[in-house]
């Protein structure tokens, strides 16, 4: 699965990391990436997941409600394995 993080001011994420916990016990595995200008890579199972974001490039500040899977109001449902995931952080 690959997919990209986009900042609110709508540039690539320099790098950090990004998160996937299932919604649902049982269903889909955690899962974890490094993010590079923007990309990455990980493997995922079918199934909706909650996402959580944190990041290694200082000069660019990354609102604190997007480091916690509970505050983030990111998700992903994968149902295909094929389709590219993209979160633009706003």
């Amino acid at each position: 699965m690959s997919g990209t993080v986009n900042t609110a001011d709508g540039k690539p994420l320099k790098s950090g990391n990004i998160y996937f916990e299932p919604e649902t016990p049982g269903q889909g595995r955690e899962a974890n990436a490094t993010v590079a200008n923007g990309a990455f890579k990980t493997k995922l199972f079918l199934a909706k997941y909650r996402v959580a974001l944190d990041m290694e490039d200082r000069k660019t500040t990354l609102p604190a409600k997007f480091t916690k899977f509970a505050t983030s109001g990111q998700h992903a449902e994968i149902k295909d394995g094929t389709t590219p995931l993209v979160f633009d952080l706003k």
